[in-house]
């Protein structure tokens, strides 16, 4: 049986980036057999409780984390947090609390390494590949810098940190893929195949490219807008499979 559990779905809670309703993705996880899922909404965790409940009555376990930025002397990228435990819950909520309580930094919406690092117990990393600080660095050909902030993470978490790895057939994702695997292996982080999922089946990557256009106030004609790729769907576990049959470990992971 092909088995497979995401790691980073968003629900309309990431406001005006995602439009999936907390009931859609537990009946997807049903749908799919999938015994767990994990919801990442940005910088927020008020959908916990309702997502709690509904995966309850569906019969999954629900994962609770979030994608949060964190800063280091001026670059900014995303992380992906996983709560482990209850401890780690606790600290999901003092760290989105802090993005939003801290005056030096309410208005930005990020962490320092120093805020993780006091809060990192009872959670897991996940790196955010070509939108986290490491994946970042490797698309700037800052190899080294690359490899700093994977020592830096690895210092906080240990085993509980996870180069994060995704296909969405994007540029930047190719790009950086064959040295960010080489990395991985070169400093024994396990790699995690992720898929980013805002919306419920590729069908409704137009819909959602409304509602990006709403969010950016912009008409779908204006050229530089922002866009999603048209994989950031709900795939099923045989899709995932398919798609990273080359590094199994991931999906594994």
């Amino acid at each position: 049986m092909t088995e497979f559990i995401h790691l980073r779905v968003k629900s309309s809670y990431s406001l005006l980036q995602s439009a999936l309703k907390i009931e859609q993705i537990t009946e997807r996880c049903k749908k799919l057999n999938m015994p767990a899922v994990a919801l990442t909404d940005h910088d927020n965790l008020f959908a916990m409780l309702e997502f709690s409940m509904a995966a309850s009555k569906a019969g999954i376990q629900p994962i609770h984390g979030t994608i949060i930025t964190i800063e280091d002397q001026g670059e900014y990228g995303e992380i992906l947090l996983l709560a482990k435990n209850q401890t780690g819950y606790h600290n999901l909520l003092k760290l989105v609390s802090h993005i939003y309580t801290n005056p030096d930094i309410k208005n930005n919406h990020h962490i320092l390494f120093s805020t993780l690092e006091k809060y990192q117990d009872g959670l897991i990393l996940l790196s955010g590949y070509t939108e986290g600080l490491i994946g970042k660095a490797l698309l700037e050909n800052k190899e080294g810098q690359a490899k700093l902030y994977i020592e830096r993470f690895y210092e906080i978490f240990g085993d509980r940190f996870y180069l994060e790895i995704m296909r969405h057939k994007l540029a930047t994702e190719q790009k950086i893929e064959q040295q960010y695997i080489e990395l991985a292996s070169k400093y024994q982080i396990p790699l995690v195949a992720t898929n980013n999922i805002l919306f419920e089946d590729i069908k409704m990557h137009e819909a959602h490219d409304v509602l990006l256009c709403i969010a950016a106030g912009l008409t779908k004609e204006h050229s530089e807008r922002k866009m999603v790729s048209n994989q950031c769907y709900f795939k099923s576990p045989k899709e995932m499979h398919e798609l990273f049959r080359d590094i199994p470990e991931a999906l594994e992971n």
